[in-house]
């Protein structure tokens, strides 16, 4: 993660490209997790799972000059200007979750990521349009660490 750092822009319109991640199997996770209570499994899935993964992913898209639209719970929605930037970016995420691993219940965590380039512009700090939808689809054919893309992000 010794790439240059650059200043947060505004949310990128126009041809972008969208990228989806996600924590597999989040649910059992937490359910796996260490406490007596579905609250106490919760918060040490967030201390044990969630923050470290958050610090590595967030991270990497702070280094790539991504916009984080939001948190999808056990993932996040970002938008890139640069195809080329997400698909680094992605990759990145993937070799730091392997450089760190997160130990889980169920071995080292895995995240799978999804990225489409196509046409979409902010509305109230998020977005709607095709291209985040299709965006979803392709993360969720991408299989457990790795990085899928899009015909469009490809080309």
């Amino acid at each position: 993660m010794a790439r240059n750092k650059r200043p947060p822009k505004l949310p990128p319109s126009g041809v972008i490209t969208v990228m989806f991640t996600d924590i597999v199997n989040s649910t059992k996770l937490k359910g796996l997790m260490e406490g007596d209570t579905a609250a106490r499994r919760d918060a040490k899935f967030r201390s044990d799972v969630k923050e470290p993964h958050d610090t590595i992913v967030l991270t990497c898209l702070e280094d790539a000059g991504g916009h984080k639209v939001k948190s999808t719970g056990d993932g996040y929605l970002f938008t890139f200007k640069d195809a080329e930037e997400a698909v680094l970016c992605a990759l990145q995420i993937q070799d730091q979750l392997c450089a760190n691993p997160i130990n889980t219940p169920l071995g080292p965590l895995q995240v799978r990521i999804g990225l489409h380039t196509g046409i979409a512009s902010p509305t109230d700090d998020d977005y709607t349009a095709s291209a985040i939808d299709k965006a979803a689809r392709v993360e969720s054919e991408a299989e457990p660490g790795h990085v899928f893309v899009s015909r469009e992000t490809h080309t």
